[in-house]
């Protein structure tokens, strides 16, 4: 039924699929106009990969959101040459892989903050709603130019170490 859809919307942009039970997603290489394409709560991680086998076919995609499926790795996902933003948030990543190339394209990687150490080329961070009490998990991460830290309410910046990583960052921004 799901292909059946699939070829009959061939200029759809955009393709946002949750929960429910695992789906035939080999027509998805039919919709050539794809741009942005969203999957939640998948079932298993290799119903990911086969969801990335399927968009490999997609030359337009720009945008993957795979927020909220138990994830560990995204290998896959280099596979997917055109990709400059991805959504990895409430995954279990353990490395990145290659698919850090998409950060220093000037694209963007969504990840929970306890993450952020899987890559250290970070030039934009955007770190809102959070939770964060400190900027410690910053600490290393000198190619940011771009930091939004904005809705973290219980953050105060006065604490020794985020004051240190606030004047590492102004220091090394003023270098450039």
């Amino acid at each position: 039924m799901l292909v059946l859809f699939f070829l009959t919307c061939s200029k759809l942009e955009e393709l946002v699929i949750s929960y429910g039970p695992k789906k035939d997603y080999s027509a998805v290489k039919e919709l050539h106009n794809l741009k942005n394409f969203i999957r939640r709560w998948a079932d298993t991680e290799n119903e990911i990969y086969e969801i990335i086998d399927a968009l490999k076919e997609c030359q337009n995609l720009k945008t993957v959101e795979f927020s909220n499926n138990n994830i560990t790795s995204m290998k896959k996902c280099e596979e997917l040459p055109n990709l400059t933003s991805l959504n990895l948030s409430s995954n279990k990543i353990e490395k990145i892989d290659k698919i850090g190339e998409i950060l220093t394209k000037g694209g963007t990687i969504n990840l929970d903050v306890d993450k952020l150490k899987l890559f250290t080329g970070y030039s934009q961070l955007v770190l809102s709603n959070q939770n964060l009490t400190t900027l410690e998990p910053l600490e290393g991460l000198t190619n940011l130019v771009s930091l939004n830290i904005s809705n973290n309410p219980e953050l105060t910046l006065e604490d020794e170490k985020s004051q240190n990583i606030l004047k590492k960052l102004i220091q090394k921004r003023l270098k450039l």
